[in-house]
């Protein structure tokens, strides 16, 4: 398990860079899938029909699980080389979790034991060593969109989107991080 920081629990939806939507109300602070049990900001979506700016769909961004932690399940290998050195991979192929989407990984790091720099370093009770390594995430997940959304006003006489435009919608995520210790 991996505990997820308290950075990662929410984000902005005004930082999304959003074209179609814009954020109804005045709270763009939404909650990722680890954050608060709270529900998200709300959207809309609008659009020029026959002259007048239309409302076609608004909803909420999903709310959090308020689960802390992810399973962080992985082929983990390390190879022993000369001069107390090590090099690792970490690896899990694409996973189809549920109904949520999925996911993978992809690691590699090295490890150097300094005891043998250090002046009186073979006696010490304990081993230093330095450390480093870069993991790729990508997560991705459908969205339950339907045509069905949009708000039914009677003054909206068209909607510009046919079904189609709602099918096949996807989030992905792909994060990058190093660790240095």
């Amino acid at each position: 398990m991996a505990i997820v920081p308290d950075a990662a629990k929410s984000f902005n939806v005004n930082e999304l860079g959003l074209q179609k939507l814009e954020l109804e109300g005045n709270n763009p602070i939404s909650p990722t899938i680890n954050g608060a049990e709270e529900t998200g900001s709300l959207l809309a979506a609008y659009e020029e029909i026959n002259g007048s700016r239309q409302k076609l769909l608004e909803f909420n961004m999903p709310e959090g699980s308020g689960f802390s932690y992810v399973p962080a399940p992985m082929i983990k290998a390390g190879v022993g080389l000369i001069k107390d050195t090590e090099v690792m991979l970490r690896y899990t192929p694409k996973t189809k979790i549920g109904d949520f989407g999925n996911f993978n990984l992809f690691g590699v790091g090295a490890k150097h034991g300094i005891n043998q720099w250090l002046p009186g370093g073979k006696m010490l009770p304990v081993n230093l060593s330095v450390m480093f390594g870069y993991t790729n995430m990508e997560v991705g997940s459908d969205l339950d969109l339907a045509a069905d959304d949009v708000i039914q006003d009677p003054n909206n006489t068209e909607n510009p989107y046919n079904a189609s435009k709602w099918e096949g919608q996807t989030v992905e995520m792909n994060t990058d991080s190093w660790t240095i210790n």
